[in-house]
């Protein structure tokens, strides 16, 4: 499976919980592909020179605070598919 603009494959054994879209909140981070660690997704915006009033209308898939995928402008590192997935 290749990943589109609209379209984000994910480990579905990996993930532990509830996935939901939604806008941000206050404390939500992803682990972007990249990078060591994690990054607040309010500095990814502000990297990414998202206006501020435009932060608000970018949907984000969500796992809790983790976040999976803001839409059209990154993924995680965590939770790709790989040789052992077995579902996406």
């Amino acid at each position: 499976m290749k990943d589109s603009a609209f379209i984000k494959y994910f480990d579905y054994d990996k993930i532990k919980g509830e996935l939901i879209v939604r806008n941000r909140k206050e404390g939500d981070f992803i682990y972007p592909k990249g990078l060591n660690g994690k990054k607040k997704i309010k500095d990814l915006f502000i990297d990414s020179k998202i206006p501020k009033d435009k932060r608000d209308e970018i949907p984000l898939v969500a796992l809790g605070k983790e976040i999976l995928w803001v839409y059209n402008i990154r993924d995680t590192k965590n939770y790709k598919i790989d040789e052992n997935t077995k579902m996406y």
